[in-house]
């Protein structure tokens, strides 16, 4: 498997070591064996969401999401990790996200800060006297939420925008020109700053795709000190749009889950 591939070219510490599919998430896992959690792992007719999770001292938590659908956050591969044992070691993180883009084939990825607390992105916290406030993890299908400290379009999304268009932003082809990487600052931090803030909604109406965005709004409310704190408390705000432009997605190859389905190993 693709995930598994990655991992073997990661530091040890950033594989996981238990896996589930669902709370407790306490199943042993190893990349030598990782061939055995397949099955259920990747079971599209039920939908299954498996869980990968290390608990030493830079703990992560993964997601991946064999379901896919327009109108669900599905078919996805998602990680958190502890950052505050990270700070040194962006180099690794930015392989990371490159790697999994390009194992996966993906259509889009972006990595940012979030939240106060690990595995926590429904409260605000600080890093650095920089507020981190809450994010909306959008997957790209229904709509982008902003441009983040790395952000990488897919094929669907190079033709959306345009290569002259992303060009322009400063993003990086591949070397097939599949896809695209753009990354607005060395530090996710700097991304919160007051310039941070300004620059990244600069490049989102540079983009030429205002409707794309969850939140075109976004720096006017997060300088307004009242609304600042509501939104700091808060996993989500008022969207602006009811209905978004985005690219077009090929589905064709695409399994729905089955109505009322149970994964493989369900206790129901």
């Amino acid at each position: 498997m693709a995930l598994f591939s990655v991992w073997r070219n990661l530091p040890e510490e950033f594989t996981p070591t238990h896996y589930g599919f669902h709370e407790p998430i306490n199943r042993p896992f190893s990349l030598e064996n990782g061939e055995d959690v397949l099955p259920g792992a990747l079971n599209l007719g039920h939908g299954n969401i498996t869980m990968f999770k290390r608990n030493t001292r830079i703990s992560s938590l993964a997601f991946l999401s064999a379901r896919r659908g327009w109108n669900s956050r599905c078919n996805s591969f998602m990680v958190r990790l502890d950052y505050q044992h990270l700070a040194g070691r962006l180099d690794v993180i930015r392989s990371y996200v490159r790697m999994l883009f390009e194992a996966l084939d993906g259509a889009y990825a972006f990595a940012t800060l979030a939240g106060s607390k690990p595995f926590r992105d429904d409260e605000a916290g600080e890093v650095g006297g920089v507020l981190i406030p809450p994010v909306n993890f959008g997957d790209g299908l229904k709509y982008l939420t902003a441009i983040h400290w790395i952000n990488v379009f897919g094929r669907e999304y190079v033709d959306f925008f345009g290569k002259d268009v992303l060009g322009s932003l400063g993003a990086v082809p591949s070397n097939d020109g599949k896809s695209y990487w753009l990354q607005p600052a060395d530090d996710p931090r700097d991304m919160f700053t007051e310039s941070g803030i300004a620059y990244s909604q600069e490049l989102k109406r540079r983009t030429l795709k205002p409707r794309a965005f969850w939140d075109r709004e976004f720096e006017r409310r997060y300088d307004d000190e009242k609304l600042r704190l509501e939104l700091a408390n808060k996993l989500f705000v008022t969207p602006l749009y009811t209905d978004y432009e985005t690219p077009v997605f090929d589905f064709s190859e695409i399994v729905l889950p089955r109505p009322n389905a149970r994964p493989l190993d369900s206790d129901a």
